[in-house]
């Protein structure tokens, strides 16, 4: 079910964080997409996740091809995870993921029961009933993830996952992201901090909205000595 992109291309109105050409194979693991901010990052997922339509190119996912026919199949295969909280203040973890599974044509009991897996998932499941305004920024973005993950996609993008957090909660959000890359889900994020792709499985560096590098994280440690090393390199 790996994802498939050949020569994908996307032009905003004022010709900024376009993606030229873009070809990418991304299988299971994670894929930690990383490059500067306005390399195309969040575009590229934007235009995975079908917020964007490319201008030309093509998408498949499973040999099948994204078209506005099987768009919805898709949607129902991935979970999006954009940059920025997504839970509301007065929301309970359990209140916001139920309501993100609703919208994804979850209800009743299964409804209940995806909800309480999915914070389960991300260990959240003691924080359910607590207001997100008493939550930390760890919480919340787990509470994300949680959403992205409640209808069991086989896709999860996440658009700068670790954005605002210390060290140490960068690095259990990560860990994290592991976790659910161990359970079958193909998880695809985006940073610009080195550190965070470090125990990624692929690592594909962005430029100016084109794909300067793509290959597992250990060719480019072996290469380069570190991740960080190859960064420098890179940019």
């Amino acid at each position: 079910m790996s994802l498939r992109l050949r020569g994908v291309n996307f032009s905003y109105r004022r010709k900024s964080h376009n993606l030229i050409d873009v070809n990418l194979d991304i299988g299971p693991g994670t894929t930690a997409i990383l490059g500067e901010n306005g390399a195309g990052k969040s575009t590229l997922l934007r235009v995975l996740a079908t917020e964007l339509r490319c201008s030309s190119g093509e998408i498949s996912f499973g040999g099948t091809h994204l078209t506005p026919s099987t768009i919805r199949e898709f949607r129902k295969l991935s979970g999006w995870v954009p940059q920025g909280e997504m839970i509301q203040p007065s929301e309970t973890p359990f209140e916001f993921v139920s309501k993100v599974a609703w919208l994804r044509g979850l209800n009743g009991r299964e409804l209940r029961r995806s909800t309480r897996a999915a914070l389960e998932r991300v260990a959240l499941s003691a924080e359910a009933n607590i207001r997100a305004s008493r939550l930390s920024g760890g919480m919340k973005r787990r509470a994300a993830i949680a959403a992205g993950v409640v209808h069991n996609p086989t896709y999860l993008l996440l658009d700068e996952p670790t954005a605002g957090l210390d060290p140490i909660l960068r690095e259990q959000h990560i860990e994290q992201l592991r976790s659910l890359s161990d359970t079958g889900v193909h998880v695809l994020f985006s940073s610009h901090i080195s550190a965070d792709v470090e125990e990624a499985d692929n690592l594909v560096v962005m430029s100016q909205g084109t794909v300067a590098h793509h290959s597992p994280t250990d060719v480019l440690r072996q290469e380069y000595g570190s991740i960080q090393n190859a960064y420098r390199h890179f940019f």
